[in-house]
């Protein structure tokens, strides 16, 4: 749990630091100390929640002040806990007396029932407050995504927003704003690097849902569409499974081929585009890339007496080594030049 949707920085480290405790003893069995830890950790959360939003008849020096079951209650009042939830946190209304062994000794040892209901408890808690959070006048994915359609955003602040946005709202602004770059590229200056911190922010695991719009576009979509997603997650390849991967790069050595045959040698994204050798290398399929190699050799040849067209392919060989992490074992040569001549001397 990474608590993203918190906005304070201390309560979030707070609580992803607790949390990887509790579950520590969890998997421990010391179920005292996984109430004790479900107590603490629910109150930093409805804390740091009121703090940020502040009911009209407190302040925020009061809410620090609250206990645990002023908190709930405030909680209830406030509708951000369901009914349910709120019933259930009875169970943990004296967890901060646990650590006391006269109390131990009065009520009995914590069993794992009790353990067991406080895990459950916690996780509506966390559910029901992050579903609240942005519901109080804090900004939304679409609100950071117009704001961005009426004037660019420096990357800087940009960065700083986005942090403040909780898991499922990050998620839904790298959606809204890959789609945009698919379909409507020129309304939004910059969305290729807002689609770069994105990716550095949220978990794999989720933007490998958006990796697999590649294998979407292969089977149904456009070429153009699979192309724009290629650029935005060209790095991020590898979080497909093996046979999704070969099929990606041998769609996109296929539009290459295209741009080779055009001449189209201008485009600065292309550094990106022949990222594919990195990509063979990991599945196994050296003889994919060498095959495209020669494709490239060919026409590379072909064009001996059109120097922009050879410059142009010399640059488009070198994306490719680039992308590979050792030349040698690849393709037995130590540059693109190397590989070149011995190449033409073969033909």
């Amino acid at each position: 749990m990474r608590f993203d949707f918190i906005s304070n920085d201390d309560f979030k480290t707070i609580l992803r630091k607790d949390y990887e405790e509790l579950l520590r003893c969890q998997e421990a069995k010391a179920w005292k100390s996984v109430v004790v830890l479900c107590g603490s950790v629910i109150e930093a959360i409805l804390t740091e929640y009121f703090h940020t939003h502040t009911p009209s008849n407190l302040t925020q020096s009061k809410i620090l002040k609250l206990k645990f079951f002023e908190l709930i209650q405030l909680a209830s009042d406030q509708k951000l806990l369901n009914p349910q939830t709120s019933a259930i946190s009875t169970v943990l209304k004296d967890y901060r007396n646990l650590i006391h062994p006269s109390v131990v000794y009065r009520k009995g040892e914590v069993d794992q029932d009790t353990a067991t209901i406080s895990m459950s408890l916690l996780n509506l808690v966390i559910k029901d407050v992050e579903i609240n959070y942005f519901q109080n006048g804090s900004v939304t994915a679409i609100d950071v995504f117009e704001k961005l359609k009426q004037e660019p955003m420096s990357i800087n602040l940009f960065r700083t927003i986005v942090n403040r946005l909780n898991r499922v709202q990050k998620v839904k602004l790298l959606e809204v704003i890959s789609i945009h770059e698919v379909e409507n590229r020129d309304e939004i200056v910059a969305g290729a690097e807002y689609v770069e911190v994105l990716k550095t922010i949220i978990p794999d695991d989720e933007i490998r849902k958006f990796v697999q719009q590649l294998v979407n576009e292969v089977n149904y979509g456009t070429r153009d569409s699979f192309y724009q997603y290629f650029l935005q997650f060209y790095d991020k390849i590898h979080l497909l499974k093996d046979e999704e991967i070969e099929l990606v790069i041998l769609y996109q050595i296929d539009y290459l081929k295209e741009i080779l045959i055009g001449k189209y040698f201008d485009d600065e994204n292309f550094a990106k585009a022949f990222v594919i050798g990195q990509y063979c290398i990991q599945i196994g399929k050296r003889e994919m890339l060498l095959d495209f190699l020669n494709y490239m050799c060919i026409n590379f040849i072909a064009y001996t007496n059109d120097y922009s067209a050879q410059s142009g392919y010399y640059t488009l060989l070198e994306y490719v080594f680039k992308s590979v992490d050792t030349v040698e074992s690849t393709i037995g040569k130590s540059s693109c030049q190397e590989f070149f001549d011995t190449y033409t001397l073969l033909y």
